[in-house]
């Protein structure tokens, strides 16, 4: 049978030196506090990382933005795009959370092909977006041609199930699974008799 006997320190500086965050000072409180702090800064620096690390895989798939309508309201030369979408659930809850910043740029460049693209509000479900100057005026109607809707380089050729154009006097149509903004001719309703 063996018997094993521990030693305690004998003296006090034996036990001081003992303890690897006390150097014989009063900084025993200021070390352990330090030591949370750093352990606080790695896990935020951990999470950051899977963070981004998951924006990333977002982005790079390109479906995490599905349009499933769009309404176009003429107003003289100007083309204001109110779209309705959802997002993936990551997307969805990092809107919710951090804001829409993350998918403003996808927004704006389905709209590339327009000059002036201004953004109105943006949500985690739908976007209101202003297209200056969009229509050609040619003395008494306004002519807005057809240009290409797609998140560049992410998801080309997006098909838009419903899109409808509603005019300055109310009449609209509908378009279904369309790709491209509809040629429309509009006529101006400030004219100088």
């Amino acid at each position: 049978m063996r018997v094993q006997i521990q030693v305690y320190p004998k003296t006090p500086t034996d036990l001081v030196s003992s303890f690897p965050d006390f150097d014989g000072s009063d900084n025993f409180a200021a070390n352990a506090q330090s030591r949370k702090a750093d352990q606080m800064i790695s896990i935020r620096i951990i999470i950051l990382i899977i963070l981004f690390s998951c924006l990333a895989g977002v982005g790079s798939a390109g479906n995490f933005l599905s349009v499933q309508d769009i309404t176009m309201y003429l107003n003289e030369g100007n083309a204001t795009f109110h779209l309705n979408y959802t997002l993936d659930t990551f997307t969805n809850i990092y809107v919710l959370v951090l804001g829409s910043g993350y998918i403003q740029p996808d927004l704006v460049s389905m709209f590339a092909n327009f000059k002036d693209v201004k953004i109105k509000s943006v949500d985690h479900r739908s976007a209101t977006i202003l297209a200056v100057k969009a229509g050609k005026y040619n003395g008494s109607h306004y002519f807005f041609t057809s240009r290409p809707l797609e998140i560049a380089d992410k998801i080309p050729q997006t098909k838009i199930g419903k899109f409808r154009v509603i005019y300055p006097n109310e009449f609209n149509q509908i378009f279904y699974n369309i790709s491209c903004t509809p040629d429309v001719l509009c006529k101006a309703t400030n004219q100088l008799l």
